[in-house]
């Protein structure tokens, strides 16, 4: 048999420094009360050992869910899920980022061979990206992207994922009700998913040039036309000519 080499634990390792546990409300009930042990005293018993140890460090638990909820059904241990209140950040979730989108996927998966995923989306794509409700946000976003990396630029809708672009199509088209977000022009009605594809026989597909024609600038446009239900650039399925950018 081979000789086993002795280990730190994670504990000893982050002594004097920080220690990220992610997703807390998972950790295993037998573990809950070991946690709370070391985090009430300091001191924690490694694997193997006939003695208590020390251990100095900040902790930064992370969750999704609501630790008081677990606890109260009796998924979670109350005293430790009071412990861990300490100083609480709430992080907004990245379907309320839109406006951060491309910013975070440059963070969370740069693209390959470019410095922002701005060049290598159409304008369509992230569009589609942005109003999508991100249900498992940034991890569910890196996934995601990590699929388009090996495609080469414009990646555009028909190359997302189909569940993807099924959810967001599944949203109601905008009305004079539903006002685009910045679009600041309440008076004038948001046109129709039948009057866009007019439209776009009118212009030949020319987006810019129906952007200046309905006074709006080009983004309002392309999610327009995304909530229609009309593919991204070069796609032709809806029957109508395939949209281009000037």
């Amino acid at each position: 048999m081979g000789a086993q080499v002795a280990r730190p634990g994670r504990l000893r390792q982050a002594d004097g420094g920080t220690l990220v546990l992610d997703d807390v409300a998972g950790l295993p009930a037998e573990f809950q009360p070991k946690l709370l042990q070391w985090l009430q005293t300091g001191r924690y018993r490694p694997i193997g050992a006939e003695s208590d140890a020390m251990a100095v460090v900040k902790l930064v638990a992370c969750t999704s869910a609501n630790l008081d909820a677990l606890a109260v059904a009796g998924r979670f241990l109350p005293e430790l899920a009071l412990k861990l209140r300490g100083h609480t950040v709430r992080l907004v979730p990245l379907a309320r980022r839109a406006a951060d989108l491309v910013g975070l996927a440059n963070a969370v998966a740069a693209p390959s061979g470019v410095a922002s995923w701005s060049a290598v989306l159409t304008p369509a794509a992230t569009e589609v990206l942005a109003l999508y409700k991100w249900p498992g946000n940034l991890r569910e976003l890196a996934q995601v992207l990590q699929q388009l990396r090996p495609l080469p630029p414009p990646v555009q809708v028909k190359a997302l994922p189909a569940a993807l672009v099924e959810a967001v199509r599944g949203r109601p088209v905008p009305t004079a009700r539903q006002q685009v977000p910045g679009d600041t022009d309440a008076t004038q009605p948001t046109p129709t998913a039948a009057e866009l594809r007019k439209l776009l026989e009118r212009f030949d597909g020319d987006v810019d040039a129906m952007a200046k024609a309905l006074g709006r600038e080009r983004k309002h446009v392309n999610h327009w036309l995304v909530m229609a239900g009309v593919q991204g650039p070069g796609d032709s399925s809806t029957g109508g000519p395939p949209l281009r950018n000037s």
